[in-house]
């Protein structure tokens, strides 16, 4: 008995979704600061859940955020870092 359709090897995933606890320990820092950059539009992430639940967010967006190259920080982000 042969299936018409071919199965496929699952391709290793380079990007992988992390939970936000996930995020922060690989980036060492606390899930709190993760949170904050995503409440001010800083980290890009996602809701599970239709919304309503945890956040998930790729590998490669908390790299981009971690090296400063997020396009769409918000004005008073820099005014924050002058003041320091």
């Amino acid at each position: 008995m042969t299936t018409s359709a071919a199965i496929r090897p699952i391709a290793p995933v380079t990007d992988p979704w992390l939970t936000l606890k996930e995020a922060a320990a690989e980036a060492k820092l606390n899930p709190e600061t993760l949170r904050g950059a995503i409440a001010r539009g800083q980290l890009r992430a996602i809701k599970v859940n239709g919304g309503h639940g945890p956040y998930r967010l790729r590998r490669s967006w908390v790299d981009t955020w971690l090296e400063g190259e997020w396009p769409n920080e918000p004005p008073e982000v820099h005014r924050l870092r002058r003041m320091r």
